[in-house]
């Protein structure tokens, strides 16, 4: 009950509508988090300026007047005659004029920030996120329970994948910065002499929707696919995953992933497979020089940087 109260206070503090019916605090604090890791003297000033803002700190010249009618409104930069928060952030046309990347880039915004900030100053001028925009409604969450395959180039049914080598592939689409948004996909491509030979794609199934499930899901994928006595090597960028594997189902039951592990070496039993897993730094062909965690293994060729590739585009 204190923290519905001190949710209704904020609510009513300067700029703050828009915070009573929850906050996402995660999403709020992300890009603030992010700057407190770098220690470069205008990173840290950009982090104290965005601490001011998020706190309602700030005192645009109609609030200096509010406290002191003496102290004029008007726009010390522009001229304008009241200068709030709204003009302070959004509609100064001095300030929209500097050639400055982070003003510049994101002028775009402003007629979203005219229609917005009415309704929730808190969004547009305290860059606070409200709990209910970081959800997605019931009926348009598009999480599916099972597997729904689509395919590239025609591939084998179910079941008659042949031996070979698979490259897999997890993802968060367009929205996986935002754990309540995500939603991953998982896909798997089958190479031969540099050349893709098939694909496949499934959303990934169920409610946890995260990095290193859809990339295990990747293997799952294939090896639901293979015909039996298959002998196939997997080639995945999720070093953790390929540790884990190599390690046994022993050990992988302590992962929080388990379920998906224990599925996997049951069909790897089962269709009586060969199946190993190997290591591959992603993203090769972008920029083969960047540097990386790991090292790159020396027996990466042209035909494994192509099958990374081919299972991150499908």
């Amino acid at each position: 009950m204190s923290f519905i109260l001190q949710l209704y206070r904020c609510n009513n503090h300067f700029d703050g509508d828009g915070i009573g019916n929850g906050v996402n605090w995660h999403h709020t604090f992300s890009y603030l988090r992010s700057l407190r890791r770098c220690r470069e003297h205008e990173v840290q000033c950009l982090s104290a300026a965005l601490e001011t803002v998020l706190a309602g700190a700030c005192w645009p010249q109609s609030r200096v007047h509010s406290a002191k009618p003496d102290v004029s409104s008007t726009c010390t930069l522009c001229g304008a005659q009241y200068a709030d928060s709204f003009h302070s952030f959004w509609g100064c046309a001095y300030i929209n004029n500097l050639d400055i990347d982070a003003i510049s880039s994101t002028n775009y915004l402003y007629e979203q920030a005219i229609d917005g900030f009415l309704a929730l100053p808190c969004l547009w001028l305290r860059a606070i996120l409200p709990s209910h925009m970081a959800q997605i409604p019931e009926d348009e969450n598009n999480l599916v329970d099972e597997p729904v395959w689509s395919y590239d180039l025609n591939p084998p049914e179910q079941g008659q994948w042949p031996s070979g080598d698979y490259f897999g592939d997890g993802a968060g689409g367009n929205r996986a910065l935002y754990p309540t948004l995500r939603r991953c996909g998982c896909a798997v491509a089958c190479m031969s002499d540099q050349v893709l030979q098939f694909g496949a794609f499934s959303p990934l199934p169920g409610p946890v929707q995260t990095f290193p499930r859809a990339e295990i899901s990747a293997a799952l994928l294939c090896i639901l696919h293979l015909a039996d006595h298959a002998i196939v090597k997997f080639y995945t960028y999720n070093l953790p995953f390929a540790e884990a594997f190599n390690k046994g189902l022993d050990y992988c039951r302590g992962n929080i992933n388990a379920d998906l592990y224990v599925h996997i070496f049951t069909e790897i039993r089962k269709k009586q497979l060969q199946f190993s897993v190997r290591w591959i730094p992603s993203h090769l062909a972008d920029d083969p020089h960047k540097e990386r965690s790991g090292k790159i293994p020396e027996w990466v060729t042209q035909h494994h940087i192509l099958g990374n590739q081919h299972a991150i585009r499908i």
